[in-house]
């Protein structure tokens, strides 16, 4: 007996599903989802990010790869702690915001911040390595998410000099996608603890004594369209900071019903109605 007669689904003249039997024959067989419309599943932070803080100034420096998988898009958000040098883009990795400058209130440079990516391969390194123009100190945080389909916004960055640093609203396409926040900030104070930003959970933050200092923030945006607007961090003390935010789309959730897919023995299935 075939699946098919098996589960009473059908047989090649009578083939005609509703949506409800065929999500639930594709699930049972194991060769892939189904959905009907409705909400997607957000992307999701993986536990496990990574930080890294220079002690003393260097051109090359290591962080942890994060907990991931393959697939999972791999972030590195980086601050230098120099007015004049530049971070390199990490190998395989693409900039998403590169060399933001921080200035004080007068204009004058003082540091720069990036946040790079890439889709984690089968075979990622046990670390990456961040490199700069000239020696100096850094902070980096890096991190993994999972469930993406695209980065779907990437809005301009925020410069300031004070103690409240803003970061820009998004637009998104689609529903249920994950936002992420970076706020990169000059480190000759001390602006850490970098509180969370306005309706963001904080995943974490690195710096050191006249580091750069970084912080990340996410939440995730159920509904398409414009999402914050006066949202911030507020900083441990007064100074100069940029921010970033990006929102990342969900995967998509789609099936292809190839023959190769069912049971050996299957008749041959005619379009399925929805």
């Amino acid at each position: 007996m075939s699946f098919w007669q098996h589960h009473g689904t059908s047989t090649q003249n009578d083939a005609a599903m509703s949506f409800t039997e065929l999500r639930d024959t594709m699930n049972i067989i194991g060769g892939g989802h189904v959905t009907k419309g409705g909400s997607m599943t957000a992307p999701s932070i993986v536990a496990g990010y990574t930080t890294k803080a220079d002690t003393s100034s260097q051109t090359s420096r290591t962080i942890d790869t994060p907990t991931h998988v393959s697939g999972d898009y791999i972030f590195i958000a980086v601050t230098n702690d120099d007015n004049s040098g530049t971070i390199n883009t990490p190998s395989g990795s693409t900039p998403i915001y590169d060399n933001i400058l921080i200035k004080t209130g007068g204009g004058s440079t003082v540091a720069n911040g990036s946040l790079y990516y890439k889709v984690a391969g089968g075979s990622e390194p046990s670390t990456y390595t961040i490199t700069l123009s000239s020696s100096e100190r850094v902070g980096a945080v890096a991190f993994a998410v999972t469930g993406v389909g695209d980065i779907d916004y990437t809005a301009s960055t925020l410069q300031a000099d004070d103690s409240t640093a803003e970061v820009p609203s998004v637009t998104t396409s689609v529903d249920d996608c994950l936002r992420i926040s970076v706020v990169w900030c000059d480190g000759t104070t001390q602006t850490t603890p970098h509180g969370a930003v306005t309706n963001h959970t904080k995943l974490g933050e690195a710096w050191y004594t006249s580091s750069g200092a970084v912080s990340v923030h996410y939440k995730t945006v159920a509904s398409a369209g414009s999402d914050g607007g006066s949202e911030s961090s507020t900083l441990a003390a007064s100074f100069r900071w940029a921010s970033g935010s990006i929102a990342l789309s969900p995967e998509s959730t789609t099936y292809d019903p190839t023959i190769a897919s069912f049971a050996t023995d299957a008749p041959t299935v005619g379009s399925p109605t929805l």
